[in-house]
């Protein structure tokens, strides 16, 4: 178990969700696979903090985050100008 210095939140590795979840470490690849079982990614591989255990077992699916798509140039709207009511 790492305790996060500046959180202050339990981060666990495969193995030791396995433990504690009474599993066995295919298994919980296979939720994390089945995207059913949150996870981070540390610089030594993916780790699971309290938040993702506690949410799978209230059945809630992990939020991933969306991709950065940076906003390029948009066009102005096009000007509508009131159809004219007498004939010309």
């Amino acid at each position: 178990m790492y305790k996060n210095k500046y959180t202050s939140e339990q981060t666990y590795t495969l193995d030791e969700t396995a433990h504690l979840m009474s599993k066995s470490r295919a298994d919980i690849e296979g939720l994390i696979r089945q995207k059913r079982l949150g996870f981070e990614m540390s610089d030594y591989g993916p780790v699971i903090t309290n938040k993702h255990i506690a949410s799978y077992y209230l059945g809630e699916r992990p939020r991933s985050l969306p991709e950065y798509q940076p906003k390029g140039l948009r066009r102005k709207p096009r000007k509508r100008y009131p159809k004219a009511r007498s004939q010309r």
